[in-house]
C-alpha cells in the first residue's frame, strides 16, 4: 500500500482537501474536472487492474468548478 501511495504523491503536485471515489457510471465528473492529472492503474504500483469492459482504468485528480 505505501508504493502505491508513494508514486501517487511523486505523481500529484497537490495536496487534496476532499476525495471522491465515483464508478465509471459518472464519468461525466471527469469531464467537468480542471487541472485534471490521469494515472493509468497499469502505472501505479501494486494497484489492481480492472477487468470491467469498458473501464477506463485510470485514476484521474483534478479540481471540481463551483
Amino acid at each position: 500500500m505505501l508504493d502505491i501511495v508513494k508514486y501517487l504523491k511523486s505523481q500529484i503536485n497537490t495536496s487534496p482537501s476532499i476525495g471522491i471515489v465515483i464508478g465509471s457510471g459518472l464519468n461525466q465528473l471527469c469531464d467537468k474536472l480542471e487541472n485534471k492529472i490521469v494515472i493509468q492503474y497499469a502505472e501505479i504500483p501494486s494497484f489492481i487492474s480492472t477487468t470491467v469492459d469498458g473501464h477506463a482504468g485510470e485514476f484521474v485528480i483534478g479540481n471540481l468548478p463551483n
